[in-house]
This record gives C-alpha cells, structure tokens and sequence, in this order.
C-alpha cells in the first residue's frame, strides 16, 4: 500500500463512508477490527491497497460484522488494544520517521509520559502502520522486579524473531553473528544446535563489544530484506547493560532500516537514573527523537466512550471523566470500564432540573482504580496474587503451588483462570505455566499493600520454594535467587545469598553486566566476616576489580582497582590456589599505567609456576608491561617480555607471542628507539592478526602508531592512528581508544586541521579526556578560552602528587606550549613547577625528553640562560635523534634553548633540521613555527645575509598563519617584521 491508501484507510476508519446495510454509529471501532483481521494473513493474502480493503468490508456479512463489531466493543478489553483516539500529531511524527526508515535512514523514537499516558498503545498503533507497509515489529519489555537476566528486552525482541523463522532463514540471515548472540538469547542454540561457541575473549569491554556489534550488525542485515521496528518497551525499568547497548545500536543505524522504539515514564528519571545518563548522551544524536505523550483532550475522551461503550455520550459524562481523569488514557479506561461493569454508563444521578450527572468516584491515582478492579476477584484470587506479585513481574505455576498453603492443582489453576478473564495477569506464549502481570501497575498495587515484615517473611518463603523448584539447576537461576535471599535477609542466614551471588555476579560479568555484577559483588563482600580470606572473598573481590576495570573512567580510580585485584591474588595463594592466583594476577586490565603494586607481585609469581610453561609466559609479559609502567625498570622488561617470546615461541602460542612482541614495543617506545618499537609493534599487530588475537594486535598498532608520529609527519601519523581508533572501537577498549584519539589530535594539528576538522574520526566517548591535546589545538587559532583547565591540570599533577606517565609528561609539554602561543606566564609557571615536581631520572627516556622539553620551553620564554643550558645537558645525555615529537619538532625547541643558552652555532644547526624536516614531511603549524623562530633567532643574531634570510622565514610563515587562520603567530611575526624593518 502507498501513502495515499493509507490515508483512504484512515478517513474511512475516522468518518465513516456510505455504508454496507450492517453499519452503525460503531463502524469505525468496527473497521479497526476488520483491518486488524486482514493484517493477521499471510503478506500474500492481504489487500493491495485501500480500495481492496474497503471492497472486502463491504462484501462482509453481516453476522460476521457483528461479530468484527463485539470484537471492538463488546468486550472491555479491547478498549487498550482496540480503541486508539487522539494522538494525530504524535502519529504523523511516528509514521514519518518510519517512512524515512524505509528509504534507508534509521532513526530512534522515544514515547515519553507518565503511567497510563498510552505508550504502549501508541506504539501497537505504529506497529499496525509499520506492518501494513512491510514491516516487522520484534517487541521487548523491560521489567521492574528484580529477577530479569541482563539485556532482557534485547532478548526478548531477537526470540521473537527467531520463534517466527524455520533453522536455515535464521542461519542465512544471521550468519556469523549467530554463535555471539547465542550466549544471551539461548533459542538461537536450540534453532541452530550445530553452531559452535564464539572465540574466548578475556577482556570484558572486548566481549562486550563483541555482542554489541553482532546483534548490530544482525539488525542491519535482517532490515535489509525487511524493515525492523524494535519497540523496548517501560526503559525506566532498563538493566543498564541493555541501556549500553541501546547507545551503541543507535549510533549505528542511520544508513539502516531499523526503527527503535523506546518509551518511559519521564516523571520517575531523576538526574542520576541509570536512564537519563543514556537518554543524555542519544540526545546528542541526529538519529534520537522524543515523542512527548500528555492527556488526552475532551474531545478525545468523548470519542472514546463513544467507541468503547458504543453510545452518543452526553456532555455531562464527558466532563466527569476528562475532569476527573485529566485525560490520562488509563485512568480513562479504568474508569469507563468501571462504569460500564457497574451499569452506570448510561445513566447518572438525576439533578433537579432533570438532567444526568456523574460522580466519577476515582481515587488518587491509578494503583486504586486497579485495586477496584482486584477487588472484583475472589479473596483467594488475590491472596495467590499477591504472592505472586511478590516474585516477580512473571511467575511460574510450579513455584506458586509450593507458596500457596493447602493449595491443590486445581484450586489455583481456578484462582489463575479468574484473573486471566479479569486480564489482571497473561499468560506467557513461550513457556508452558508461566505468567506474567498484564500491567506493572498491578503488581505494584498488590506488593504496596503488603507489610514490611509480611513482605520480608514472602521473600523468604519464596527464595526457598524457587530453590527446592530449579534443584540442582538453581545455580542457573543464581540472579533470580539473589534477588529474593537479599530481601530476606534479616529472616535468613546469609550463607546462601553468599553462595548464589558469587554464580550471579559472575555471570553478570560473563554477560558484559559489568555495573550489576559490581553490585552483587559488593553486597557480598559486606555480607562476609571481618577478616574473612576465603577463596569465595577471594572470588568476589577479583570479578569486583575487574568489572570495576571495565567500566573505569577516572585513572585516579586505577590503584584501589589494583589492590582489590592483589589482595585477591594474595588471598589465593593462602589458600594454595596457584591456578586462581595466577589466573587473577595476569588479568589484562588497563590499571598497570597507574597503579603501583603490579611489578612486585607478579615477580613472586614467577617462582610457583612450571617454567616454561603457558602460566609463565602470560606472567612474564604482565611483569614486562607492569616494569615499564611502574619502575620504569627497562632491564627487567626486556628480560621478562624476551622469556615470554621465548615459551610462547616454544609452545608455538602465537597469541602469546604476539602479546610478547607488543611488550617490546612499548620497552623500546620508552627507550625513545622509535624504530624498533616501530617494528616490534608491526611484527605484534601482523601476528595477532593471524591468530586472532585483537587485544594483542591493538597494542601493536598503539605502539607501532606513536613511533610513526615521532619518525614521521601527519599524514602517516593519522593514517597509523586512525588504525589503532577502528580496531580499538570494534573490540570497545577505551584505554586504546582514548590512546588514539591523542595520536589523532596530534596529527590533526600537525596537519593544520582546525575546528571541527581538528575531530575527525576522534570518538565522542573519549574526547572529555583529551583536554590539554584539544586545547593546544584552539590556542594555536587564538582560542584561549580554556586557559583555566591547563591551569588547573598542572595544579592537579602537583597537588595529588601524580605519577610520572606518559600522560602527564605529554600534558606538560602541551602545556608549556599553549603557554608561549597564547604568551601567559601563569600557565608557564605552572607547567614548569609540574615539570620540576614529575622528574625522576629513573623515569623513561621520552617521558625525560618530554619533561626536559617542557623545561626548556619555559625557560625560552622568560628567558633564563641558566635553565635553558640545565636543560640542554639533560637532553644531551638522552636519545633526541628523532625530530617529530608531539605537538612540535624537537630540533625547533633545541634551537630556541640554544639561542637563549648562547650558542649560536648550534641554533642555527638545530633549526635549518627544524625547518628541512618540517617541510618534507608536511607538518604545517610547525613549519610556520620553525620558520618563524628561526627567522626571530636571525634578526636578533643580526649577521651578514641574516636580514635577507629573515626576510623569506617571515614571509613563509606568513603564508601558512595567513592560509590557516593562526592569529597568535601572524601577529608574532608581523611584530618581528617592524623590527627587521626599523
């Protein structure tokens, strides 16, 4: 059907047209059912267009239409699901963004209100829209009860998907994405029994990832050949796994035809839910939109009593209801359907003037209009129901016979029928004897009725019954388990919370839940003794450090990390658990850079493994890395990343020895021997490549991607760099991440990129973290608005006694630099006071060259003789042979030190290399700084023939400033112009 037979369709349902001999004031209502009908076919056998709808409704018989009609008002239980009024502009806004979905554009929709606004049912509206134009509509619910695995909604929606399609369609259209979404969506393995387990991947953010970009990727294939819309249903219930995964399937579907759905109730986000941070950072997309739902107007309330109850309403009832009701389509419906189950639809009180009146005896809120509806049922009914309400949103037939006393098959399959007829409760299609709350709503209003100690001694009960059903399989059901041993706590022992949440946290962390297996793991450790050092403390300790490495942010948080992580380690080994200790010690988290602690306990290590074997190679290359990052310790690097090479090469572990070889890349970084860590670092990326092994092969490409930039110009450098970002990207390593993005500025604004250009292909995810790089950038454009955070970096670095890092080396000599452009003496004083507080002369040799740089930059601008020669014997005494330092040429800055020390020879030298390599390489800004630094060295020199040189430095720099907009330096060499002039 086009758009213009669905418009036909729509004025028909709206204002009904010449009618069959069976039509009545209900005909709309009536329709809507008929069409309904029509869309249950086969595709094949639907209607084409909208004549062919219209002329297959007239041809209805007439006993068939009465039935179409009792369909749509008979029974009260279509007023949700049947009756849809109101809502014109939100449904345009829906339809359209589903049409540019089907020409290829992907977008995200939000429907937001409060509780009983209509989401839901504005969202089946759309979802009979988008199936009439060929669309398929996958469904996931969120639940509010504890219980729930992670990404629940994600499964929900992709078992839908597959319960609907025969083995071979599920294993063409999802292909090699199939073995990775099998681990959360377990009815793929049952489809597709043959299918094997994806490659182990120990990195949590790299698993993670893993699964994201398959069920992307799956979504994106399967739209293809139909659109998807993917309606996530009551958000504000969402695990945030699943929220995670919500930002990372929105930002991929724009070149797509998948439609996302969301809906949530905006009155119960605060500024830290879980929710709000996600809907923060999808409101930075052009893909994410909110559809704001509110009440109903009177209008749409008079239609709908209409429809519902099948008369012409009289005003007077309409005001009641809108009044009392605001419009809010579930108390709307409650309400109607309240007065029609009480015969007092159609007539009110009398007045005296003889007129009818409503009292519309609506409580505060919704939970009390449910409530009358409960009330209708049985008193047995609702005790099983608020036991049941108690368990969760869905409950299991077996367990309730175990928690109902006296209870008999029979009796409750009478007490469950009764509410199934009241639609108080549904029954769930996939798996025999298990129910769920047809609203969340009612679960709330049978648990808030209950008493604190009543609800505590449920739990307990009901922790035990789940217990005694899963037997030996309640290891399985661990999450579910924990949720209801947490509530009873203070009625049970705690041994079994304990003992279930050790299965459940990790399995959270198992499905890259890394935030809920933080929570669990926390809750237990409070739970168990004071100086407790069980391997089980051992245990939660460890899943806690790394689920807290996964999700790290802040490197101030790295060292408490760590020493989680080693207080587990230690508590293995009391416990003569190698293996455990071993296996925990040698986790790759990215905490080593800034952790003190590593290097000494992985040494003791290595004494209690087999030499030469898997356990020993994986140690020695974590030593390697830990030596470099916290001793700076080069020789016990060396030695320990070669013995790992060694045994990896021995036991022909490529995987190891790759991880090995990126070890040495990063030794010989440090050395400032950019070549060989250049090498090392191809020769690890090319191995793990072979082997598969992406962590191993993205620290090869990290390494080998800093040395281009330091042998090399730009363009090089942002292609090395731009390698490191994909991969780091794909495998969600945001340590690498954060790594190539710093690259990638670099080279940016070596190119003379500025702007937003200066941001190409660097991540949103870690651009709050490049602070001093991004703001070098601006200052070169005359940009200094962001003085203060260069400011306040150098203060920080002295004031929480920070670590000598390749980090903070890098963020100081950017700082020294944005201080001479911008020509602030604040910002070089603190950054040589920072400099002064970070030298260590067991420190790496760039991090010293960077250092001693910074020094030398100061010491220019004050200038100061005596600090620049300081300096300039530093640096003699380290490997400067590489000109391409971050953010300048190091030739350039030794020129500006030796001019100021005096020794003109050696500037000059120091800056024609300067200049030579700053034009072969096309490294724009610092060509116009070199060529204007040297020019500034020439006037003062004031030399024969040293005017007329100055004269083409200057026009030179000149050109570049005047082409890229660099004002600072324009200015500074117009400046020296006047004074070669006078």
């Amino acid at each position: 059907m086009g758009d213009d037979d669905i418009a036909i369709i729509g004025q028909h349902v709206n204002t009904p047209p010449v009618a069959p001999s069976w039509h009545n004031q209900s005909l709309p209502q009536t329709l809507d059912s008929l069409i309904m009908r029509l869309l249950a076919k086969d595709p094949a056998e639907r209607p084409a267009s909208a004549s062919e709808v219209l002329q297959a409704v007239e041809a209805i018989d007439p006993a068939d239409a009465a039935v179409a009609h009792e369909e749509g008002q008979g029974s009260l239980d279509s007023m949700s699901g049947g009756v849809f009024v109101g809502r014109h502009r939100e449904m345009d806004t829906l339809k359209a963004t589903f049409e540019e979905t089907l020409g290829g554009h992907g977008k995200m929709v939000a429907l937001v209100g409060e509780p009983g606004i209509g989401k839901t049912r504005t969202a089946q509206e759309l979802a009979t829209y988008a199936s009439m134009r060929g669309g398929q509509v996958l469904w996931g619910r969120c639940y509010e009860g504890g219980g729930a695995p992670a990404y629940y909604p994600w499964v929900q929606a992709i078992r839908s998907y597959v319960t609907d399609r025969d083995a071979e369609t599920i294993r063409r259209e999802m292909g090699s994405t199939a073995s990775v979404i099998s681990e959360i969506v377990p009815d793929v393995k049952e489809r597709l029994p043959d299918i094997q387990p994806p490659p182990q991947v120990d990195d949590p953010d790299s698993a993670r990832f893993r699964l994201f970009d398959s069920i992307t990727t799956f979504l994106k294939i399967v739209s293809g050949g139909q659109p998807i819309v993917l309606m996530l249903e009551d958000l504000h219930w969402s695990d945030k796994p699943s929220l995670l995964l919500l930002e990372f399937v929105a930002r991929e579907i724009g070149n797509s035809r998948v439609m996302i759905v969301g809906n949530y109730r905006d009155m119960e986000l605060s500024r830290r839910h879980p929710l709000s941070i996600t809907l923060v950072e999808l409101s930075r997309e052009r893909l994410f939109e909110r559809v704001l739902l509110r009440g109903l107007q009177k209008h749409d309330v008079h239609r709908f009593i209409e429809v519902a109850a099948g008369i012409d309403p009289p005003d007077a009832l309409v005001d009641a209801v809108f009044t009392q009701t605001e419009g809010n389509p579930l108390f709307v419906t409650e309400t109607v359907r309240l007065l029609i189950q009480e015969g007092n639809i159609t007539s009110g009180a009398q007045t005296e003037g003889g007129t009818s009146s409503w009292e519309i005896r609506i409580p505060e809120g919704v939970r009390e209009v449910i409530g009358r509806r409960l009330d209708r049922l049985s008193e047995r009914c609702n005790e099983i129901l608020t036991t049941a309400a108690l368990v969760g949103r869905q409950f299991r037939f077996g367990v309730l016979m175990k928690l109902v006393d006296d209870a008999t098959e029979n009796m409750l399959l009478d007490a469950l029928d009764e509410a199934l007829e009241a639609r108080i409760v549904e029954e769930v299609p996939s798996e025999v004897g298990l129910y769920q709350f047809a609203q969340a709503l009612m679960q709330e209003t049978l648990t808030s009725e209950l008493s604190a100690t009543r609800t505590v001694r449920l739990h307990a009960r009901i922790a035990m019954a789940l217990e005694e059903f899963y037997g030996d399989d309640a290891e399985t059901h661990a999450t579910e388990l924990v949720t209801h041993f947490a509530e009873a706590e203070t009625v049970l022992e705690s041994e079994r919370l304990i003992h279930y949440s050790s299965f459940a946290a990790v399995s959270a962390l198992s499905g890259y839940a890394h935030e809920e297996s933080a929570r669990i793991a926390t809750r237990a450790l409070g739970l168990l003794r004071a100086g407790d050092s069980s391997p089980e403390h051992a245990g939660f300790l460890a899943t806690l450090a790394q689920a807290e490495a996964a999700m790290i942010s802040d490197p101030s948080q790295a060292q408490g990390i760590w020493d989680r992580l080693e207080t587990s380690v230690k508590m293995f080994l009391d416990a003569g658990d190698i293996a455990s200790a071993v296996e925990t010690a040698t986790i790759p988290i990215s905490t080593f850079a800034v952790s003190r602690g590593p290097e000494a306990l992985l040494v003791s290590l290595v004494d209690k493994v087999n030499p030469g074997s898997a356990e020993e190679a994986r140690i020695q290359e974590r030593l390697s890395v830990a030596s470099m990052w916290e001793s700076h310790n080069t020789a016990t690097a060396r030695i320990a990343a070669e013995r790992c090479i060694d045994i990896a090469t021995q036991l022909d572990d490529r995987d190891q020895e790759s991880a090995g070889l990126a070890a040495m890349a990063l030794l010989y970084l440090a050395e400032a021997n950019f070549k060989e860590s250049l090498n090392y670092g191809d020769r690890a990326a090319s191995m793990a490549a072979e082997s598969g092994n992406l962590q191993a092969k993205v620290r090869g490409l990290v390494w080998k991607a800093l040395a281009v930039g330091c042998l090399s110009g730009p363009d090089l450098h942002r292609k090395a760099a731009k390698e490191v970002l994909e991969l780091a990207e794909r495998i969600g390593e945001r340590t690498y991440m954060y790594g190539g993005s710093v690259q990638m500025l670099t080279a940016n604004i070596n190119a003379g990129k500025s702007g937003r250009e200066l941001f190409d292909d660097v991540p949103d995810l870690v651009l709050s973290r490049v602070a001093a790089e991004n703001i070098l950038g601006e200052f070169h454009y005359g940009d200094f608005r962001k003085r203060q955070v260069i400011l306040d970096e150098c203060k920080q670095i002295i004031e929480n006694r920070a670590r000598l890092t390749a980090s903070t080396s890098l963020r100081l000599l950017a700082a020294a630099l944005a201080g001479r452009i911008s020509g602030e003496k604040e910002i070089l004083d603190a950054a040589l006071e920072a400099a002064e507080h970070l030298l260590d002369p067991d420190g790496s040799n760039w991090d010293q060259i960077r250092l001693h740089l910074c020094r030398l930059v100061v010491a220019v601008e004050s200038p100061d003789a005596g600090l620049a020669n300081n300096a300039l014997k530093k640096l003699s005494s380290l490997p400067t042979t590489t000109p391409g330092l971050p953010f300048a040429c190091s030739d350039r800055l030794m020129g500006l030190g030796y001019a100021t020390a005096g020794n003109a020879d050696a500037a000059e030298a120091s800056f024609g290399k300067a200049l030579n390599w700053c034009r072969e390489n096309k490294s724009i800004p610092e060509n116009a700084w070199a060529a204007s630094d040297f020019a500034e060295f020439l006037i003062e020199r004031d030399s024969p023939g040293d005017s007329e040189k100055a004269t083409e430095l200057q026009d030179e720099a000149i050109a570049i400033t005047t082409k890229l907009g660099m004002k600072p330096l324009l200015e500074r060499v117009l400046a020296q112009r006047k004074i070669l002039k006078a």
